[in-house]
């Protein structure tokens, strides 16, 4: 990653293997970039619901702290 305004090179050392650079300016562009450059691998993945849901736990059992307004008043 090399940010914007940078001086920077590119140098591939092996004669075998082509090397790619991937120019990227705007970020939501990017994600749908990795996507297709590492297509098949999958980048984000959701994991099954019962494995979601037992990871997340019961929000009922959840013990929440008094809810304590700040006052602006002096």
């Amino acid at each position: 990653m090399v940010d914007h305004f940078l001086w920077h090179a590119h140098h591939n050392a092996d004669p075998e293997r082509t090397a790619k650079v991937v120019r990227v300016h705007m970020f939501d562009s990017l994600l749908d970039t990795m996507r297709i450059l590492m297509d098949p691998v999958v980048l984000f993945e959701e994991p099954p619901d019962e494995i979601r849901d037992r990871q997340a736990g019961d929000p009922s059992t959840v013990e929440w702290p008094a809810l304590e307004r700040p006052s602006w008043r002096w």
